[in-house]
């Protein structure tokens, strides 16, 4: 039997050698990481099912968690949610996140993988504040915006990525061509509006609730940035801008199978 990686079903591929046998300790963080994938609040045979397992197998899984605050029941037929336990934990991990620190690793391999600079940027009052940068490898460093300066959310390639998510949201209007463009490619383009002679790509980074915490650019010049080239840039910024999401907690899709 093969364990799913995601939800924890069980699938054969042991060839009727009957199931194999996972820790109790993995059985309770799977059930866990189903509850979470549920929504939070999921019933016994929802839980079973998900889990691959016997209902009574994976109710005396529950009330140990029950017993130790990570899950709660407010009824023997009620649907489980998380505790209290759970709520403090995940209070603490959400509070300890920090873009700048989880990009670093991020923005040094795409900087390498690229060759050009590139920009974190975390929304704050109606603008896109620069936080982080890695500068190109080439010879010539064509643009180096400093840490504490900001980019517009109209006129840059960073805030046009970032109000492309207010669009999957329904909150911006839909007039703006240039966001819904950049939300079916993935990343926004910026030929040289926003500094002349330069061209910007970005992608958005989303929080764990889903919401643009800022946006990750990759700046070059114009004689290095023809179409090819942009789309490759593209993917690898996509990309990068998924796995720092991730890194947020907002549970991407596609980054294993991003080219």
């Amino acid at each position: 039997m093969a364990v799913n990686s995601r939800t924890g079903a069980q699938s054969s591929s042991s060839g009727g050698r009957g199931p194999s046998r996972r820790p109790g300790v993995v059985n309770a963080l799977t059930a866990v990481e189903v509850l979470a994938a549920g929504g939070g609040e999921m019933g016994l045979v929802q839980i079973s099912h998900a889990l691959g397992l016997d209902p009574a197998q994976v109710r005396r899984i529950l009330q140990q968690l029950m017993a130790e605050g990570w899950v709660s029941q407010s009824g023997d037929a009620a649907r489980y949610r998380f505790g209290t336990r759970m709520l403090t934990l995940s209070g603490r991990i959400l509070g300890n996140l920090d873009i700048s620190r989880a990009g670093q690793a991020v923005m040094r391999e795409l900087r390498d993988v690229s060759g050009e600079t590139v920009h974190l940027g975390l929304l704050r009052e109606g603008s896109v504040v620069c936080v982080a940068r890695e500068l190109s490898t080439h010879s010539v460093v064509a643009v180096a915006t400093p840490v504490g300066d900001a980019w517009p959310l109209q006129g840059s390639a960073m805030g046009t990525a970032i109000r492309s998510t207010l669009i999957s949201e329904g909150a911006a209007s839909a007039g703006d061509a240039e966001a819904i463009q950049a939300g079916d490619r993935g990343y926004s383009i910026d030929f040289g509006r926003h500094k002349s002679g330069i061209v910007g790509l970005a992608a958005p980074v989303r929080n764990y609730r889903g919401a643009a915490e800022g946006a990750l650019a990759v700046s070059g010049p114009e004689n290095r940035m023809g179409s090819a080239r942009i789309e490759e840039i593209g993917r690898l910024i996509t990309r990068a801008a998924a796995e720092l999401s991730s890194a947020l907690g907002y549970p991407a899709p596609g980054i294993e199978g991003a080219e």
